[in-house]
């Protein structure tokens, strides 16, 4: 969904600007790019939370489907590029066509919904299906374990010896405070410094 968010408002925008040539290649909105975007990054949120919670419970108690896809986005993303492109591919196909739906109120058909030419749809939403993949493989790992580091400081922190009690906390104030009376009491017998020449 990302990928398709991402990809589809780059290769209209080229072919708006006349890239391709005279040809009509978009349906000229871009509605349906921000309900695309926001759906991949609840997506984002729900896996790096899955990766939190396993990382946290050490991979217990989560359903299998969600084991699968915290899984998938390890060192092996590249080799699923060629799903993900189908399946961003099908989602592009939704997106375009419920975007026509409802700005147009009916489907405009034929290849509109790829935004440009189709060997050059194709392509562009493949490299950046793939960037996105690796990316995605990286910073979607490194965000959940900047998360759990996160958790675990501050249940280090929650889970620290408190003081017995505000009057210890007070009786060692008060101790400090009178240490330091006495010892400025003590030094004031001394001699005093030479008085300054004038």
């Amino acid at each position: 969904m990302l990928a398709a968010s991402i990809a589809d408002p780059l290769v209209e925008h080229a072919s708006n600007a006349g890239w391709f040539g005279p040809g009509s290649f978009t349906d000229h909105s871009n509605w349906d790019v921000v309900p695309a975007l926001m759906l991949g990054l609840v997506f984002v949120a729900l896996h790096v939370c899955v990766r939190v919670h396993k990382a946290l419970t050490g991979g217990k108690a989560s359903p299998h489907w969600l084991r699968l896809t915290t899984g998938a986005l390890g060192p092996s993303a590249l080799r699923l590029v060629p799903l993900i492109f189908v399946a961003q591919v099908a989602v592009l196909f939704l997106m375009e066509t419920v975007e026509q739906q409802v700005v147009y109120g009916h489907v405009l058909g034929g290849t509109l919904w790829l935004g440009g030419p189709i060997a050059v749809s194709l392509v562009a939403h493949a490299v950046i299906c793939a960037l996105v993949a690796l990316a995605a493989a990286r910073i979607l790992r490194a965000l959940a374990d900047a998360t759990v580091q996160l958790v675990q400081l501050v249940l280090a922190l929650a889970t620290l010896p408190v003081l017995r009690s505000a009057a210890s906390f007070l009786s060692r104030a008060r101790c400090s405070t009178q240490r330091r009376f006495i010892h400025a009491f003590g030094c004031a017998g001394e001699r005093a410094p030479p008085p300054l020449a004038a």
